[in-house]
């Protein structure tokens, strides 16, 4: 089931899916929000999203993630 959410959310949102992938490589504590919101990860998603131009859009890809 989790592949197949997975592979749905890849296909829904290309920049929630990389997002969820780099945070997989984190510890399971509380992961920084100011890391989230970041320049750098606006930068990282950028190419699966343009629409990430803009910080407050991020908000989507984190709503998708969840």
């Amino acid at each position: 089931m989790w592949t197949r959410s997975v592979q749905e959310l890849r296909i829904r949102s290309p920049a929630a899916h990389r997002l969820l992938r780099l945070c997989s490589f984190f510890a399971a504590g509380p992961i920084s929000m100011i890391m989230i919101y970041s320049d750098e990860m606006v930068r990282l998603l950028m190419p699966y999203d343009m629409g990430l131009r803009e910080k407050l859009l991020l908000g989507r890809g984190l709503r998708e993630v969840r």
